[in-house]
């Protein structure tokens, strides 16, 4: 779908079609950052290698988390650190649930969703790190949502931050919010 998207790039170094600089999980929706030039798509990378493109997530944890947190813990022997930050809580049935605000500050693969199962607050939907839901949320996708990125533009050095509004199945929890 991106090559009917974009408008193509007329630099000499242009990409056939753009491609995507870093990747989401499969059940992970949300903003993905392409490049459309080789030196763009190898800027974008090393910046994600250096850590300062910011990525955030929005994700719904199974339990109560009452206060910003950073979870370090090494993922495929390697340091990782996720800074999560309680949004809202709700109550569905008998059980609490919170959106957290999620920020990846290294980026190992599965690193929010490991982070999160081993706080013990596994994110609803995620059958490989957490346990099936029951209720309403029994069955459904995983809900973790990439939200936002920053990151300076590879070319004119011009800070970009893009956010996209939360999808429907995390806006509709409001009517069980306890605060």
């Amino acid at each position: 779908a991106l090559p009917f998207n974009l408008n193509p790039s007329t630099a000499i170094d242009a990409l056939e079609t753009p491609l995507p600089v870093h990747r989401l999980d499969n059940p992970t929706s949300g903003i993905l950052l392409c490049a459309k030039t080789r030196k763009a798509l190898i800027s974008l990378q090393n910046d994600f290698k250096d850590k300062s493109i910011k990525k955030t997530y929005y994700a719904l944890v199974k339990g109560e988390i009452s206060s910003t947190l950073k979870i370090s813990s090494d993922i495929h022997n390697k340091p990782s650190l996720t800074r999560v930050k309680p949004e809202d809580i709700f109550r569905i049935g008998s059980k609490k649930y919170t959106l957290a605000e999620v920020n990846p500050l290294t980026g190992r693969t599965h690193q929010i969703r490991i982070h999160l199962a081993r706080n013990g607050t596994p994110i609803v939907g995620d059958m490989e790190y957490g346990e099936e839901e029951s209720g309403i949320l029994k069955g459904k996708s995983l809900f973790l949502f990439a939200s936002g990125i920053s990151f300076q533009h590879p070319v004119n050095q011009e800070f970009m931050e893009f956010s996209i509004a939360l999808p429907k199945k995390l806006r509709n929890l409001k009517a069980y919010r306890l605060h």
